[in-house]
């Protein structure tokens, strides 16, 4: 996750990873510090914004797990309560059902960056309220560093505090069991499936 700044201000790990580089280019010795994940295969260039987040991180990454992009649909309109008040979901995986009360079996909110445990928990609600409206029973929420998947549990809630699956992006980037794992739980063909 992040790492507390001396001055209180969070620090990305973007930024640590860059601190790091700049530190062991200038000879001292990096090795007792701490190493956040491998991001050897990891090539992500940072911009402040949610757009690139969806267009550079997230849609890319949709296709590797075998999506194409008629599979989502971005910014679905979803009406709520008696009055014209509109939902706006960022993607949802497989609509169907009646305009704007259509039903999915996954949607993603992507954001910027979840700087504090408030921006998280605020995505989390946001994701929570367009899964109940969708009836999806998995949903994710990404930023530029990370994806959390969330999985409706058989009680039919879901638990903040006990996501499915959380991982930076360079550790999904690097294969083996983390990309296989993100693949099994919202791999194209398996939430097709559902």
């Amino acid at each position: 996750n992040n790492l507390q700044g001396v001055n209180g201000k969070r620090l990305p790990s973007w930024a640590y990873s860059a601190l790091l580089r700049m530190i062991a280019a200038k000879g001292d010795d990096i090795s007792k510090l701490p190493v956040l994940y491998e991001t050897k295969d990891w090539k992500h260039e940072h911009k402040a914004s949610e757009k690139h987040v969806e267009n550079e991180i997230l849609i890319p990454f949709l296709h590797d797990l075998g999506y194409v992009d008629t599979d989502w649909n971005r910014q679905l309109r979803l009406k709520s309560g008696r009055k014209e008040e509109r939902e706006i979901p960022d993607f949802v995986f497989f609509p169907h059902g009646e305009k704007q009360f259509e039903n999915a079996p996954l949607l993603i909110e992507a954001k910027w960056l979840m700087k504090s445990e408030k921006d998280r928990n605020d995505a989390y609600r946001q994701a929570l309220s367009y899964a109940r409206m969708l009836q999806a029973p998995i949903f994710g929420i990404c930023d530029e560093e990370r994806l959390i998947i969330y999985q409706q549990q058989k009680n039919g809630s879901f638990s903040y505090n006990s996501p499915s699956f959380e991982a930076h992006w360079a550790q999904i980037a690097g294969g083996g069991g983390v990309h296989a794992e993100v693949m099994r739980l919202i791999g194209a063909g398996v939430v097709q499936g559902q």
